[in-house]
């Protein structure tokens, strides 16, 4: 269950403790438009530095708004700061759907000591909740780095089609960088057709696909 805290009280709240509430509409939709240009970045595979380093000045002013949730996860992104996670852990119960989905994927890329089903499970909850690229690709990496390449098969084709629909060339592109990151210097391949017109190669872990 969410839990859905009154803007009137959590203003009051701050006012009583003495500390300024930033929730005023000009911060909030102007804030709000850098952190979905963070996100769609992310998505994208371009650079998200920059928007960080636009608001990252203002930190103090994000912590003390409704922006803290959006604020510790662009934050964990951009530094890898795997404090925030137990912080954000905290904050889970008032996050919309689409913070929670980045939420897990974090969770996933940074906790490293996690099980091996709870990582996957992570992943695949930030995907349902997220429906994009990244999320899918981050499943494929997992999935290659523990040797189910049968999942990673099966994966390339819906990471295409997800590309396709989002307009992203580097997710389709990316499809290639895990594989490469785990070359084999084994000489045998085979060919596997992923979908209609689209082959990957396969020489045991190294991989890639081109269009005929």
């Amino acid at each position: 269950n969410k839990v859905e805290p009154s803007p009137e009280i959590v203003e009051e709240l701050f006012k009583k403790l003495g500390i300024k509430y930033y929730n005023d509409a000009e911060f909030l939709d102007r804030n709000q438009e850098k952190i979905d240009r963070f996100f769609h970045n992310l998505n994208f595979y371009r650079k998200t530095n920059h928007i960080f380093k636009e608001i990252e000045e203002y930190r103090d002013n994000f912590l003390n708004s409704p922006l803290i949730i959006d604020y510790l996860l662009l934050e964990a992104y951009s530094c890898r700061n795997k404090t925030n996670i137990e912080r954000l852990s905290e904050l889970e119960i008032y996050m919309n759907n689409f913070q929670e989905g980045w939420f897990y994927l974090l969770k996933a890329k940074f906790i490293s000591n996690g099980e091996e089903n709870v990582i996957r499970e992570w992943i695949m909850k930030s995907h349902g909740l997220l429906r994009n690229s990244f999320s899918l690709l981050t499943l494929m990496e997992f999935e290659l780095g523990r040797g189910n390449f049968n999942k990673v098969i099966e994966l390339g084709p819906e990471i295409i089609n997800l590309g396709l629909i989002e307009g992203n060339a580097m997710a389709i592109a990316n499809i290639n960088s895990p594989l490469y990151r785990q070359k084999s210097k084994k000489e045998n391949y085979s060919r596997i057709r992923l979908s209609n017109g689209i082959y990957i190669f396969v020489d045991c872990i190294y991989c890639k696909y081109y269009r005929i």
